[in-house]
């Protein structure tokens, strides 16, 4: 799955549901676009998605110029 990295703003620190993805300046969980997804897709996330993944499940790529990440399904939230 490729992720284009977001970055949080303040108030975007704080997703919908609750859940606190800063505290402070240390960055607990990441949030980033899906791009593209494989076909065994085994939890229904589509491309244009946003998602919340972990620190460590990043591998970053450049892509015609755009950074990625690279990370299996396994890796999110």
């Amino acid at each position: 799955m490729l992720v284009q990295p977001e970055v949080l703003t303040e108030e975007q620190a704080r997703t919908a549901s609750g859940l606190y993805t800063q505290v402070g300046d240390k960055v607990k969980y990441l949030t980033g676009l899906v791009r593209y997804i494989e076909s065994d897709n085994l939890l229904g996330i589509r491309a244009g998605d946003t998602i919340i993944y972990r620190p460590d499940a990043d591998f970053c790529n450049t892509i015609e110029g755009e950074e990625y990440f690279v990370m299996h399904q396994r890796e999110l939230f």
